[in-house]
């Protein structure tokens, strides 16, 4: 027997995380001089996104500083997800 899940009830959750800390990819300078620049490289704070969505849309979504966790993780379902 194959099982089939009520689609109204599935949600799915994405995890990503990014480095903040932007740099410029191009710089400006006179016409016939060298454009120089400072950059860092990987400077600052990780920031984790948690989203999800629905049959109905996006659901909650819950962005914290630094990496991922299972108590994170736990956190967002728990606070964000189990409510709805």
């Amino acid at each position: 027997m194959i099982f089939r899940p009520d689609s109204r009830k599935l949600v799915f959750v994405d995890e990503i995380g990014t480095n903040t800390w932007l740099a410029p990819l191009h710089a400006y300078s006179l016409r016939g001089h060298r454009a120089c620049a400072k950059v860092s490289r990987n400077r600052g704070p990780n920031t984790t996104l948690f989203a999800s969505m629905s049959l109905d849309g996006m659901r909650p979504s819950m962005s914290i500083e630094g990496s991922t966790s299972r108590e994170v993780f736990e956190a967002y379902v728990g606070h964000f997800l189990t409510p709805e």
